[in-house]
């Protein structure tokens, strides 16, 4: 040979962020026994094709020099060796079983190295995975849902909900079918949505509307009046028209009772205000034996104002009347404000809630998820501002037609729903 050193047959390579870090690692493990082979920058790692990184991958083999093994028998090939031609043949071959032997430990422990370098690799991935937004990692349709959501205002507490429960039973293939996603994320909605079933009790039927100032409390006391009057010429005709009173605690609203006053006039009937609790008692006493409907107008606070509130609750405690409830919410309102309306006016134990001015919005999204996530019930709608004619009963697909970006398939739609009319809707 040429050389004072064998070198090893095998070609190996090691990574690192940079040269300079393959050529430590090597001197750390080998001293000075390899030689480069070259390198290149490639990239490696990463999960599904995302996150990977640039490495440098370092090209070496091993040397066996007699400097680092001292084994007197090697320097048989010396210059100096007294031991003749068959003492060097000798430490030759036996240098050889030593290298092989050597070349095998050293692999044996490159391929564990290794090893536990795509063990902590791999740790560290998956853990960039947990720690990454779900929008980096969301399927395409996924994220195209997210988006349609968003855009119809729904809270982003009720957007997780419904992405986790795509990530839940959607197989890998079903992901890829974004008409079956959009078809079954509507149908959800449409099942959040849920409709008061009501049951009439024998007369008088007290119904209070409640809610914050300025959502149409005073409009829609006048809608159920004429409602009720609509409702039983269908049925019965004129001489079975049935008989209600008006009355309004409102005293904080100029021209409330004006307004109340007016449309109880156009349908030829009288309006009673009452200014506390004693003069309600009083009314209710004089009404309850000859009067199918009695439709209350309460006073409007902020939804901020607990304190009157919670006053105006204790008006209605009036035994034996057992008056029914409605929350007003506009449609519009914002979903912190709708939260904040619905603690306040807990107290109240209302059984469902009327939405009011639908028109007055393209986008239903926030008033559905806190709605579903509070377990309210929707019994009314208003619409429009005919008061004669924009009482409308509550239906998901009402609200499903609303929907902004989505397809519908309203037939099927039509088939599921409709039904609710007959089967759930509030009676008056």
């Amino acid at each position: 040979m040429s050389s004072n050193y064998e070198k090893s047959s095998i070609i190996q390579t090691i990574t690192g962020s940079s040269v300079v870090e393959c050529k430590e690692k090597l001197n750390r493990q080998y001293g000075l026994n390899w030689e480069s082979d070259g390198h290149k920058t490639v990239l490696k790692g990463g999960f599904l094709g995302l996150w990977q990184k640039e490495v440098i991958e370092f090209k070496y083999h091993l040397t066996t020099q007699p400097k680092v093994f001292e084994n007197p028998t090697y320097r048989g090939f010396s210059s100096q060796n007294d031991q003749g031609f068959s003492g060097g043949f000798e430490s030759a071959k036996n240098n050889s079983s030593e290298q092989r032997a050597l070349d095998i430990s050293i692999i044996k422990k490159e391929l564990n190295d290794n090893f536990k370098d795509f063990k902590q690799e791999l740790r560290d991935q998956l853990s960039d995975i947990y720690q990454a937004p779900s929008s980096q990692i969301e399927h395409k349709n996924i994220q195209r849902i997210r988006e349609l959501l968003e855009e119809n205002d729904f809270t982003p507490s009720y957007i997780k909900k419904i992405t986790d429960r795509i990530k839940t039973m959607f197989s890998l293939d079903d992901l890829e079918d974004f008409e079956l996603m959009q078809e079954k994320v509507i149908n959800w909605i449409g099942d959040d949505i849920q409709i008061a079933p009501e049951i009439s009790p024998r007369p008088p039927k007290v119904i209070i509307v409640i809610g914050p100032t300025g959502v149409g409390k005073t409009t829609t006391i006048a809608r159920f009046a004429a409602s009720v009057l609509k409702s039983s010429e269908k049925t019965s005709g004129v001489q079975h028209r049935p008989t209600f009173r008006m009355i309004t605690i409102d005293s904080m609203r100029v021209g409330a009772l004006e307004q109340l006053r007016n449309w109880s006039e156009i349908m030829k009937n009288t309006l009673d205000k009452a200014e506390s609790a004693e003069d309600l008692m009083m009314l209710y006493n004089t009404y309850r034996d000859n009067t199918d409907y009695i439709f209350v107008d309460s006073g409007g606070y902020s939804p901020n104002d607990f304190d009157n509130i919670t006053r105006m609750r204790k008006i209605f405690d009036i035994k034996g009347m057992h008056p029914n409830f409605y929350l007003a919410i506009t449609a519009g309102t914002k979903a912190r404000d709708i939260e904040n309306i619905i603690r306040n006016y807990e107290t109240f134990d209302f059984k469902s809630v009327i939405i009011t001015k639908c028109d007055e919005t393209s986008t239903f999204g926030g008033i559905i998820s806190v709605l579903s996530e509070k377990g309210k019930k929707i019994s009314w709608i208003t619409d429009g501002q005919n008061v004669m004619h924009s009482l409308q009963k509550a239906n998901p697909l009402y609200f499903l037609r609303k929907l902004q970006g989505f397809r519908l398939d309203i037939d099927a739609l039509k088939s599921k729903y409709e039904k609710i009319e007959d089967d759930l809707s509030p009676v008056l």
